[in-house]
Order: C-alpha cells, then sequence, then structure tokens
C-alpha cells in the first residue's frame, strides 16, 4: 500500500464577511481535495489535548501520531534537532528578543510585541553578542554553561549543560501574552533555583537591552525596542520511535519549517527540503513514492496568511496548494491501481489534514477539532460531506484522541480485508 498525507497547516478558520460569511476552506476552490471527500470519508481530530496550547509542536506531533501526556516535547529541541545542534543531555531553551513597556509610561511592564517590534537580524545580532557578554561579566556563574545559537531575527536557542534540572519549570511563549503584565509570566516552578536563573537573567537583560544604542536609534526612528530577552520552549532532545518500528512502512517527509523538521527528524523520517515551488516539491514527492511506502507534506502557507491577517492571500493559497500539490499527487497514487478490485494492485490511501485552527480575524492559533479527508482503497462513507469545518463538525467520525488518526488512516480495515481476500 502506498500513503500520502497532506497537512493545510492553519488551515481551519472562521465565517469571514469578505468571504460571503464563509471560511477559506469553504470559499476556496478546492476540486481535487472536494473530489477525494466525496469517495472518502470527511471528519474531524482533535489535535490538541486539554490543557494544551495549540501550538504548531504539540498539533504536528499528535498527527504524527504520538500521545502529548506521555511524550513531552520542547519547541526549542526540536528546532535545535533541525538545526543540527548537538545539545546532549542538557536542555534547550528559545531565547526571544521581546518589547516591554518602560517604566514610567502607561504601557510600563506589559509584553507589547512578542518579536521586538519585528527587529531585523542585524540588529537582533548586536543585542544578542552583548547580551551574551553583559550576562558573562555580571552573572557568569549562570550562563558558564550556555551556548547560544542564532534563529532567524529576534530568536535564538539557548543551550544549558550546567547540570541545572528544567524538567519541571513553567515558561511561558510570549506570542500568547501580548498586552499583559510580563512579570506575572515569568519562569516559576520546578527544582530549586532552576526558575530564579532564568527570572535572573530576564530581568537582567533590560538593563543592558533598554539602553543599548541600537534600541535607543530605533526609539529615535519610532520603532519598537527589543528591550527584554524571554526564556520559553525549553526541553531535552526528543527521540521517537521510527514509522518503520511503529507501522512497518518507510516514510519521508517534506517540509521547511524548523518544528517540522525537527519532528521528523526525531522521528526517522527521511527528511527533505521542499525542492522549489509547489509544482517541484509535488514531482519529488511523487518520487519518493516510489522508493517510500508513506510520503508526507507539510504546507504552511495558509498558516502565515492568517499570522498576517490577509484572509485573500489564505484562500488563494489553498487553491494553490490544491491544484499544484494536491492533485499530482493524488494522480500519481491512483496509478498504483485499485486493491479492492484488483488483488494483485498495490493500493493507496490519502489523507488532506488540518494541523490547528489560525483565524484570520484572531491572528492566533485556536484549540478545537479541525477537518480531515480520509480517501482511496477500503475507506467509504454512507454519507457524501465537502471538505471544510462545518460539514467535518457533523460528521460521525471525530478522532479523539487526535494521535490515533494516523494509525486508523495506515491500518483501519486492512487486516480484516487482506484476511479475506487470502480466504
Amino acid at each position: 500500500m502506498k500513503y500520502a498525507i497532506i497537512i493545510l497547516s492553519g488551515a481551519a478558520d472562521e465565517a469571514l464577511p469578505e468571504l460571503g460569511n464563509r471560511t477559506p476552506l469553504q470559499a476556496a476552490h478546492m476540486p481535487h481535495v472536494q473530489s477525494l471527500a466525496r469517495r472518502g470519508r470527511v471528519g474531524a481530530v482533535v489535535t490538541v489535548p486539554e490543557g494544551f496550547e495549540p501550538s504548531s509542536e504539540h498539533c504536528l506531533l499528535t498527527l504524527l501520531g504520538h500521545d502529548l501526556l506521555r511524550t513531552p516535547c520542547g519547541r526549542a529541541a526540536l528546532e535545535a534537532e533541525a538545526l543540527g545542534v548537538d545539545a546532549g543531555a542538557g536542555f534547550v531553551f528559545r531565547l526571544d528578543l521581546v518589547t516591554i513597556g518602560d517604566a514610567g509610561t502607561s504601557d510600563a511592564g506589559l509584553l507589547l510585541d512578542h518579536a521586538g517590534g519585528a527587529i531585523p537580524r542585524i540588529e537582533a545580532d548586536v543585542l544578542l553578542d552583548d547580551l551574551l557578554a553583559y550576562w558573562r561579566r555580571e552573572s557568569g556563574d549562570l550562563v558558564h554553561a550556555m551556548e547560544i545559537t542564532r534563529l532567524p531575527a529576534h530568536a535564538a536557542l539557548m543551550v544549558d549543560r550546567s547540570g541545572r534540572d528544567f524538567a519541571e519549570v513553567l515558561t511561558v511563549a510570549p506570542r500568547s501574552i501580548v498586552g499583559q503584565e510580563a512579570s506575572s509570566h515569568l519562569p516559576g516552578g520546578g527544582a530549586p533555583g532552576a526558575a530564579d536563573a532564568l527570572r535572573q537573567l530576564i530581568e537582567s537583560s533590560y538593563d543592558l537591552l533598554s539602553r543599548h544604542e541600537v534600541n535607543l536609534a530605533r526609539v529615535e526612528q519610532g520603532l519598537r525596542p527589543a528591550n527584554l530577552a524571554w526564556f520559553w520552549g525549553h526541553g531535552r532532545r526528543l527521540q521517537l520511535d521510527s514509522m518503520q518500528r511503529r507501522f512497518g512502512v518507510s516514510a519521508a517527509a517534506i517540509g521547511s519549517s524548523l518544528v517540522f523538521r525537527g519532528l521528523a527528524r526525531a522521528g526517522g523520517w527521511n527528511l527533505q527540503l521542499p525542492a522549489g515551488d509547489r509544482a517541484a516539491t509535488a514531482c519529488q514527492a511523487c518520487d519518493l513514492l516510489q522508493s517510500h511506502d508513506l510520503v508526507l507534506v507539510c504546507d504552511d502557507a495558509p498558516d502565515h496568511a492568517s499570522h498576517a491577517g490577509d484572509w485573500q492571500a489564505k484562500t488563494e493559497s489553498l487553491e494553490e496548494i490544491d491544484a499544484e500539490l494536491i492533485g499530482p499527487i493524488v494522480q500519481r497514487l491512483a496509478a498504483f491501481g485499485d486493491a479492492e478490485r484488483e488483488p494483485d494492485a498495490i493500493g493507496w490511501r490519502a489523507m488532506v489534514v488540518v494541523d490547528h485552527a489560525t483565524p484570520v480575524r484572531t491572528r492566533q492559533h485556536t484549540p478545537g477539532p479541525v477537518p480531515v479527508v480520509l480517501a482511496g482503497s477500503w475507506i467509504r462513507s454512507a454519507v457524501e460531506r465537502s471538505f471544510c469545518e462545518s460539514q467535518a463538525d457533523t460528521s460521525d467520525m471525530h478522532v479523539d484522541p487526535g494521535h490515533e488518526l494516523l494509525e486508523f488512516f495506515l491500518r483501519g480495515g486492512l487486516a480484516r480485508v487482506r484476511k479475506e481476500l487470502r480466504s
């Protein structure tokens, strides 16, 4: 059997007045995915268990078949894995430059911008270099075993090899507390002294960054300063059982985000970066189907459009994904034959699924069931539905917990069918 999975990151949304009170999934012209829906099963999957943030790492880990309750997952460790940063037995943190309201202003103490006023990489590098030197002078005992790896723009990874135990420390993503008092969300809990070390570094970063010449120049230009360093998303290196060991299939993955790449590497997938535009990526996926049982492609364009608040770009991206990616991949799958009617055919299955909702209105990830469509050999539904949020909600296929979806897609009905074919 050959399998293909296409993840439409952030595609689920709310009804928008600009689209005639339809969602982008409802408004977009997507004949290929709707063809899958007509001949397959449309349903909903819960990718975010109760108590978890609807972050990319949580949703993707669920879709890759892992139970979040049993698999602690830190975003920073996944990004380190993607970049080949060897954390060893240490902990990895995201270190983001953010904007906090200055004392004496109406915004004093509020976290105003999680991206440091969209500070460019060249300025962020200067701030991070000077901040690390400052910490080494003023708090050498806390940072002597820390190493920093740069990420795009306002962020970096910090590896701590000091032996401090951060496992139970609670940290918060800065994106989730914009407009709130930053001091109310400083790291806390965990082993004695661990959170204290992080809080001390965060608080001291303001002393340097708020008066740094780069930030003073930004303020003069009417730009927000990147005047506070924020630790979050920590974890140790994540090691997952391979798809071969779990399900007996060889698997390849194509995607560009650091989180996706980190998860694929941790799970032993044959990770490939997109070959180029979507047409080239579709060819890449079709070639990989020749040598692998399963190929997974993650397209982040709908999510990026949502974060930008651009409903038109989101709708257009969905149409382009359908035409340039889903269509060619499904056509290639069909060439493997219909295993239901041809006993000697290899057979195929396809799944198109959303990892999380990212409404254009809020520009933030939100929890809740998201649409999925399964089609191919031995997948049928008595009720024909279209692939969209409302149709998924009314379906009798509701996968909760969501980490069971992958096994259902790969194995559902096959043991019974194969037994019947042999008899």
